[in-house]
């Protein structure tokens, strides 16, 4: 009789360590898909978030290359970098109307195509000529850098009341194509 209750005892013991087993088993599983399913969200929600920030630095790539194509001249494509200099050249001397102006050879240094100007005018009225120099220096394709200026009085067209300028610079501009199509 006491065989039989302890067996009885042990065999529902051995049945309840095998489903709390089976319990702590499943439990462990359990817990450890939710840990994989929190993880596979986490990484979603990291995609979602680089794809837009993705999106935001293909914009903002998209807006530089439109900021530089509007820098090029419009003919940038279809001209040689000579002849865009020279187009240049006849800016300026639409800007500097009655003024004398020198030109070097094209030389190449460091990657640039360079053309050495020279410009004599007068002075008859300085606000002109400053609006004139920041023509030059607000040249951005191709860039004029300033080397000198000279301001002196003269016997300008037989006026001793007339200052005379002498700028040299230099228009500058890279020896190869920009590839910068949108």
């Amino acid at each position: 009789m006491i065989n039989t209750k302890i067996k009885k005892y042990l065999r529902s013991h051995i049945l309840s360590g095998f489903m709390l087993g089976v319990v702590i088993v499943s439990a462990t599983f359990v817990s450890m898909y939710y840990d994989s399913i929190d993880s596979a969200v986490n990484k979603m929600n990291r995609v979602v978030v680089n794809t837009s920030k993705m999106r935001q630095s293909i914009q903002d790539i998209d807006l530089a290359m439109k900021k530089i194509n509007n820098l090029l001249p419009k003919n940038y494509y279809e001209k040689s970098h000579k002849e865009l200099l020279l187009f240049a050249l006849d800016d300026i001397k639409a800007v500097f109307k009655d003024a004398e102006i020198t030109i070097s050879s094209f030389e190449e240094d460091k990657g640039e195509l360079l053309l050495g100007i020279g410009i004599k005018t007068s002075m008859e009225n300085y606000r002109n000529f400053l609006k004139q120099l920041e023509y030059l220096q607000n040249l951005r394709f191709p860039s004029f850098h300033l080397k000198t200026i000279v301001i002196e009085k003269s016997h300008y067209k037989q006026r001793d009341d007339v200052m005379t300028s002498k700028i040299e610079g230099v228009l500058k501009m890279p020896v190869g194509r920009l590839k910068v199509n949108i």
